[in-house]
């Protein structure tokens, strides 16, 4: 029983690598959202130049640029606290 219980993994390293997990499945999400977006703003611009569609397209671009960001930040602070937990 002692055994089992030494062995068992500690709960904040479990919550901190679930985090982890949902982090990069988020960032994940997002790259792919920004490479889709990026293809259709391709598209668009050969025919819409200067468009409202251009501007809204572009400016979703850079708001998810910013998420991918933060979630790369949050990502690299949750693998520091747990690697300082181990």
């Amino acid at each position: 029983m002692k055994r089992k219980h030494q062995m068992k993994e500690n709960y904040d390293d479990v919550m901190v690598k679930r985090k982890i997990a949902r982090l990069e499945e988020d960032l994940k999400r997002s790259r792919k959202e920004i490479n889709r977006l990026a293809v259709e703003n391709k598209s668009k611009i050969r025919g819409d130049i200067g468009s409202e569609h251009m501007k809204s397209s572009l400016k979703l671009v850079n708001e998810f640029q910013l998420e991918k960001k933060r979630l790369e930040e949050e990502v690299m602070f949750y693998k520091s606290k747990c690697q300082e937990m181990e």
